[in-house]
């Protein structure tokens, strides 16, 4: 199985982004890095292939914790060789536009890059949704289906961890997360499993956050999951 884990250190301009199209059946198999500033990626597939790590017959063993000792550390090494984000967007004014990300064993999309827009795109089977340690982004109208934490130590099971200042998460949809995926069987524990989960014990500065009309079905186990923040406004919230 070849991975190819792709870095971007080019940047585009304020009114000239430079763009990665993702034409037809255009899939990615690994990840994609993008550093520099101004760069749209848009209609690109991107598959990490996680579940291709063993067969259904092995995958089994893992759940029901019947794997020798040796199996369980040759899965543990093989799982941290491609735990790895889908996207991670550090570069300012950079775009994810209307792609889709699957079969990632990390997070889907990581954005730090200030002034980040990330829509439209299609997320399945990933450890972790998207995370944000921006400043001006807009995370919106993205459906994220299944995380799966693939029964690894890896994946924080979370669908949105939320860092950084005046972001904000509108009209998202996550849906058909199972008890079953977000089971860390070697460690015989579960992950997190938040829907919206944000934290202060890591330092990072974060506030200023407005969290719209956004949806949640399937199995979490809390809904939203914050500690005290700075004008933290949130509306319009379905879970079931």
């Amino acid at each position: 199985m070849c991975i190819f884990n792709v870095t971007v250190n080019i940047s585009g301009g304020d009114y000239d982004k430079l763009k990665i199209i993702g034409e037809e059946g255009a899939v990615l198999k690994g990840s994609l890095t993008v550093n520099d500033c101004n760069v749209l990626v848009q209609g690109l597939t991107i598959d990490g292939e996680a579940e291709q790590l063993f067969n259904d017959e092995e995958l089994e063993k893992i759940r029901t914790n019947t794997y020798t000792t040796a199996k369980k550390t040759e899965f543990a090494l093989c799982e941290s060789a491609y735990r790895t984000e889908g996207v991670i967007l550090n570069g300012r004014g950079c775009e994810l536009i209307g792609c889709t990300v699957y079969d990632v064993m990390g997070t889907a999309a990581s954005v730090s890059g200030d002034n980040a827009y990330v829509a439209d795109n299609y997320i399945s089977k990933v450890g972790g949704g998207i995370v944000t340690g921006c400043k001006n982004g807009i995370i919106e109208n993205n459906e994220i289906n299944r995380i799966n934490c693939f029964f690894g130590e890896g994946g924080s099971g979370d669908v949105f961890r939320l860092f950084g200042n005046n972001v904000i998460i509108c009209r998202n949809y996550a849906h058909g997360t199972a008890e079953d995926d977000v089971w860390h069987a070697l460690s015989k524990t579960a992950a997190h499993a938040d829907f919206i989960r944000s934290f202060d014990d890591n330092k990072t500065e974060s506030g200023n956050m407005l969290i719209e009309n956004n949806i949640a079905h399937g199995f979490y186990h809390q809904g939203i999951k914050d500690n005290p923040r700075r004008n933290r406004i949130t509306t319009g919230f379905t879970g079931i």
